[in-house]
């Protein structure tokens, strides 16, 4: 075991140096950089043009590919993409009234246990007179159904009441703010239990159908790649059902969930990367995710064990 655990280690320290590319000279480089580069340098960049084109064999025998962004999913099959939006007129709805309450919290957290200025209480009464304006076509104009409204209607009137005493008083305690806010958290995360339900149904009548459109064989060879922002990122809506839907239970493999790429070319491009990687970390290291860890962590936490950082000193 311990000469597996050397072995290993040793690799590592190899394969961080010709995976790494080399760092691009800048004004304030070492004298050595600017005379002359490093005797390897041209092997590692053979390295990086041989990377790039076994990852354009790994596409040559790519199979479908699920995209999904933050409203719709597309399946890419060889030439073709076919797209369908998840976000309905019942999840928006749900969702914007949930907000009502969000968006009274955002404009006055940072000022509670204070007298209001004037433009301040613009702002509330311009909110609070939105909410008044719209609540009288909740039923009709925000896709929802009869099972939603005491809900929206109660989020409405505890809010409205709550903005009104705000106003009137020109002021409000973070314990009142926070004890609004709190009132209002189960009814919010009913509508985004609901506003969830809807999404996933709708999605997943989508890949229903491209599922009964792929042979066996296919459907073992898909890819899902989720394309989102950083926040939100933990136990991300789409991420859960694919991860049941494909059993897998984290993201790396079959799904690539992604804030980078900002195109389909981009995104299959890291998704190469994925498997050619994959195969990199169980060939060495006999760990299919042994390259999603910095191939310098090892070697960073030993040496950070034993070795005092100057950077936490204090001068004297």
């Amino acid at each position: 075991m311990n000469l597996l655990k050397s072995s290993s280690s040793l690799i590592a320290t190899l394969l961080s140096g010709l995976l790494c590319t080399i760092p691009a000279y800048s004004e304030n480089a070492a004298p050595w950089q600017l005379d002359k580069p490093l005797a390897f340098t041209e092997v590692n960049e053979q390295l990086q043009r041989n990377y790039a084109h076994a990852k354009d064999e790994i596409r040559q025998n790519l199979g479908p590919i699920i995209f999904c962004t933050n409203d719709s999913v597309s399946l890419l099959k060889g030439k073709d993409k076919t797209t369908v939006p998840f976000i309905t007129p019942r999840s928006t709805g749900l969702k914007e009234i949930a907000h009502i309450t969000l968006g009274s919290y955002i404009l006055l957290t940072n000022h509670t246990d204070e007298i209001l200025t004037a433009e301040k209480i613009e702002r509330l009464q311009a909110f609070k007179t939105g909410i008044e304006k719209a609540a009288p076509d909740l039923q009709n104009n925000e896709g929802l159904e009869p099972r939603d409204d005491s809900r929206q209607e109660e989020l409405i009137k505890k809010t409205i009441s709550f903005l009104s005493n705000v106003i009137n008083a020109k002021r409000v305690s973070h314990t009142d703010l926070q004890k609004y806010v709190r009132s209002c958290a189960v009814p919010d995360l009913e509508n985004a239990y609901e506003a969830a339900g809807s999404q996933i149904t709708t999605i997943d009548d989508a890949v229903a159908i491209w599922h009964k459109q792929m042979t066996p064989e296919e459907w073992s060879n898909l890819h899902v790649i989720i394309l989102i922002s950083h926040m939100p990122r933990q136990r991300l809506l789409s991420f859960q059902y694919f991860s049941k839907l494909l059993n897998q239970p984290q993201e790396g493999k079959q799904i690539i969930v992604s804030e980078g790429p900002s195109n389909d070319e981009q995104a299959i491009d890291l998704l190469l990367t994925h498997i050619l990687d994959g195969k990199v970390a169980l060939d060495f290291f006999r760990d299919p995710w042994r390259m999603h860890r910095d191939l310098l962590s090892d070697g960073a936490q030993k040496y950070l064990q034993e070795h005092k950082l100057q950077g936490n000193q204090i001068s004297k």
